[in-house]
Order: C-alpha cells, then structure tokens, then sequence
C-alpha cells in the first residue's frame, strides 16, 4: 500500500475516489491476524481511502499506536469541513497502561479540532467513555448548526463535565432532534443536560 501511496502521488482518496462512508479498525485489533510488525505501518495508508467525496466516518481509538494517533489528528483538518456523520469506537480505555491525561485531550481535540458545520450526527460509543467528556466539548457540540443526532455511550460524572457558572448557553443545540445519554451516574446526565438552553415558556 505504502507503494500505492508513491504511485498515485499521495492524492487522498486514490483508491476509492467515490467513496462516501469509511471505516478504520484499530491497529490493535488486526494484530493477532497479521502480527505487530505489519499494522504499526497501517495507519499511514489511510489516506489512500479518504478523498473529497468521504462524508461519513467510523474510526475506532486506538491510544496505544502513537503513528495511528497522529494520522488521525492529521486528517481531521481535512475532514470535518465536510464530515455529516462522526462515529468513534473507543475499546481500551480501561487498560491500566493507558494513562486518562491522553484519553480526554484525544477525544475533545478530535472532535473540536476543526469546524464542522455540516456534522449532523456524533456517535461515541464503548465500554465507559469516561474521561472523554468536558464542559467544554459539549460547549462545542452545542455550536455546530447541523448536529440533529448526538449519542453518548456511557460516560462518567467528573468535575470537568460540570457547566461553569455564568457559561453562554444560548442558543446551543439549534437543530437537535434525537439524542441518547448514557451515563455511570444519574448525576452525569444532569451535568450534562445543563448545557441546553432553557425551554422558552
């Protein structure tokens, strides 16, 4: 793939230049089909596939891999700008050798890093999301014109989820219609709940 990348020129999206959906599996996933050696190199191939008509992504997080880390945060510029449906798999967030100070910057920088205004629908899903969420990435959410479906999945009730007092919340979320809040506490959807605008009336 790696000379595919030569041949083509680098252009992204080489090898399926109508494609409109991706998917990424983790590095870490793959590892016990074609061993360690061969998927650390996996992630730079990614751009092989993400061309201009890409409008609906699914990448699961993979913390461990620094090289799939930065190719990640390296195509979200490219992205967002046109990006409808954003889809992120998180699975080894509970591993003991995964520190949370790399967990919640990945998370808030991935989704914050570019302008979105054509997302409609976020999805972050796995087995507790917990030190993913912040005050100021729901603030965030809540500025993006198009976002009608948000979902999720089971993040915790920490200090940096709470609303700061006299934060501007007007107005956020103009076009939400679905949204489904999984949370360890009840307290952690009320946290999170803060963030919209009171109902007029």
């Amino acid at each position: 793939m790696q000379s595919m990348q030569i041949a083509t020129n680098w252009v992204p999206g080489a090898l399926a230049p109508r494609l409109e959906d991706f998917m990424w599996i983790a590095p870490r996933s793959l590892e016990d089909v074609f061993g360690e050696d061969v998927v650390t190199h996996f992630p730079v191939c990614m751009a092989l596939f993400l061309g201009p008509t890409v409008t609906s992504t699914r990448i699961q997080m993979d913390l461990h891999n620094h090289l799939y880390q930065s190719v990640l945060e390296a195509s979200s510029d490219q992205l967002h700008p046109r990006l409808r449906k954003l889809h992120i798999e998180i699975h080894d967030l509970l591993d003991e050798d995964l520190p949370e100070n790399e967990i919640l910057p990945f998370i808030h920088d991935h989704v914050t890093c570019a302008n979105s205004p054509s997302l409609a629908e976020l999805r972050v899903s796995g087995m507790y999301v917990a030190p993913c969420l912040t005050s100021t990435t729901i603030r965030h959410l809540g500025t993006l014109p198009r976002l009608a479906v948000l979902d999720l999945d089971d993040f915790e009730d920490l200090p940096f989820l709470c609303l700061p007092a006299g934060a501007d919340i007007g107005g956020a979320f103009p076009s939400l219609q679905n949204v489904k809040l999984s949370s360890t506490s009840l307290s952690g959807i009320t946290h999170f709940l803060e963030h919209f605008p009171p109902l007029a009336g």
